[in-house]
């Protein structure tokens, strides 16, 4: 795992508790397929919905 993932799966990890259950449930289950940038991204977007 590159520098960049590992910043980015770092802040997932803080992100990701404050997001509704649902969110997080969505999260983790994508966790093992997609790359924690991407989830991060995913992350931002709920943040800018809600």
């Amino acid at each position: 795992m590159n520098l960049q993932k590992i910043k980015d799966r770092e802040q997932l990890d803080q992100r990701v508790p404050g997001m509704p259950w649902y969110v997080e449930k969505f999260i983790n289950y994508k966790l093992p397929d997609l790359s924690p940038s991407s989830l991060l991204e995913y992350v931002r977007d709920y943040e800018a919905f809600f």
